[in-house]
């Protein structure tokens, strides 16, 4: 039977050393997951050794991927620190257990009455040919076991047979071909290929990493990350619950990463997979080289889509034909291939602005039509200005990116004052009432920022 220390001596003694959870000492710990007793060494010198001595919630000792922290209380020696960092003292003493990622423990902890405990061989000049000791954690259940030395202690056994220490770290990823971890709240990764194991983790969160005006998101967002070493893809599936996405939206969901700074939402949907979404499952699927923030969300043009595909048929054959032409040309404005980010376009860029300029103008016919229907006027004129919105915010972004250069060269300050202008005669334009007009100053716009970029000298070359 495991020794237990009373709650009033335990008490007492925190007491008596002044040890009052503060200035770092009350740390997080995540010992005995199953809350059986799975928390207790025995030391030969030292006596039971509890890693969970107040409980769930700690003090304790917490075990990361790389390092162990907290205390731990020995009932003949008492407090055992298991890292400078309890203390903030690493500046002046820095020691610690470390984790090498995958449950082999090593370094030292300290206790002010016995002084070093080492929990490995390779800690001291030792040699572990002849004298092997040490204390792993097996990845896959948690598991403590092994020896550690105290040179004034002897030694501090580790005994899964009795019951031992757990802890709910674990090295979840293991190494090998087409590895999947599953992170919970319906989130899956599938590794190509893991070269070194390690821990995967995810965070959901409701705080979005950055704005966007070009997609509407789902307020969850995912942070993966992991410190398994791996080459090749990861795919993402996310397990969505539908009970706030309207049926005619979610065909349109589509799942983005977050890079860079700030954050700008990059697609990666995996358009290889079919259905994906899979909307009667509820899974959609990305495919990443790397792991940051991700989401699930609709580009904001495909809400034009459904509103315009929402009206047919209208009874009106002519009616119906231009509706299905700007459907069609707002998909083509969306093809993967002419978009860098949510936010930016390719080279082919241009293209986005052509498509939108046919969508629009298939739109005016029926708003300029007396025969047509209000109601089918003013979803046209709204999802007209929606584009003329988004256009215009493609071209000042790029415009801002060029910004960011001016004064460094007199041919790119030449671009940028072309697509200020260009942005000027497309605001002239709107004002007469000619929308198809504004794009093409739009589309002039953007590309002489695009311009502007690539007459950015080189860092090496002499600027004019």
């Amino acid at each position: 039977m495991h020794y237990t220390i009373k709650p009033t001596l335990l008490w007492f003694t925190i007491l008596v050393l002044g040890i009052v959870f503060v200035n770092g000492f009350a740390r997080a710990e995540n010992i005995d997951p199953e809350n059986n007793g799975s928390q207790y060494a025995w030391g030969e010198n030292a006596g039971w050794i509890n890693l969970e001595p107040m409980g769930d919630g700690g003090p304790g000792a917490e075990v990361e991927d790389s390092k162990l922290t907290g205390y731990i209380w020995a009932e003949n020696i008492g407090w055992i620190s298991l890292s400078c960092e309890n203390t903030s003292s690493c500046a002046t003493v820095d020691y610690g257990v470390a984790n090498d990622g995958v449950g082999n423990l090593y370094g030292y902890a300290w206790n002010e009455n016995v002084g070093w405990i080492s929990f490995s061989c390779v800690n001291t000049d030792i040699d572990c040919a002849s004298t092997y000791y040490g204390v792993a954690i097996d990845p896959a259940t948690g598991q403590f076991s092994g020896k550690a030395w105290g040179e004034n202690i002897g030694w501090i056994t580790f005994d899964p047979l009795a019951g031992g220490v757990k802890t709910s770290w674990g090295a979840n990823t293991a190494a090998g071909q087409d590895v999947t971890v599953y992170l919970g709240s319906g989130v899956t990764v599938t590794f190509d290929n893991v070269t070194a194991p390690g821990n995967t983790t995810m965070t959901a969160s409701d705080t979005p990493p950055g704005d966007s005006f070009f997609i509407n998101f789902i307020s969850v967002y995912y942070n993966i990350n992991t410190t398994a070493t791996f080459d090749g893809d990861v795919r993402i599936e996310i397990t969505y619950d539908d009970s706030g996405i309207l049926p005619a939206i979610e065909p349109f969901l589509k799942i983005f990463k977050f890079d860079g700074s700030p954050p700008v939402a990059r697609d990666i949907t995996d358009y290889s997979s079919s259905p994906n979404p899979d909307t009667a499952a509820n899974i959609i699927i990305g495919v990443t080289d790397g792991f940051s923030i991700f989401a699930m969300g609709v580009p904001v043009k495909q809400l034009p889509i459904v509103a315009l595909s929402e009206l047919l048929t209208t009874g009106d054959d002519e009616t119906d034909k231009h509706i299905q032409k700007a459907i069609e040309s707002i998909e083509k404005s969306l093809a993967p291939e002419l978009w860098e980010s949510d936010s930016t376009l390719t080279k082919k860029g241009k293209k986005v602005f052509d498509n939108e300029k046919k969508a629009v103008k298939n739109l005016q016919k029926l708003i300029k039509d007396k025969k047509v229907p209000d109601y089918v006027k003013d979803v046209c004129e709204n999802v007209t200005d929606e584009l003329l919105t988004a256009d215009k915010l493609l071209a000042e972004t790029a415009l801002t990116e060029a910004k960011a250069y001016e004064g460094m060269d007199k041919k790119v300050d030449k671009e940028i004052e072309k697509s200020e202008k260009e942005l000027e005669k497309a605001t002239k334009e709107l004002e007469k009432g000619k929308p198809e007009k504004a794009i093409d100053h739009y589309k002039k716009a953007w590309e002489h920022a695009q311009k502007a970029m690539k007459k950015v000298p080189e860092p090496d070359e002499d600027l004019e």
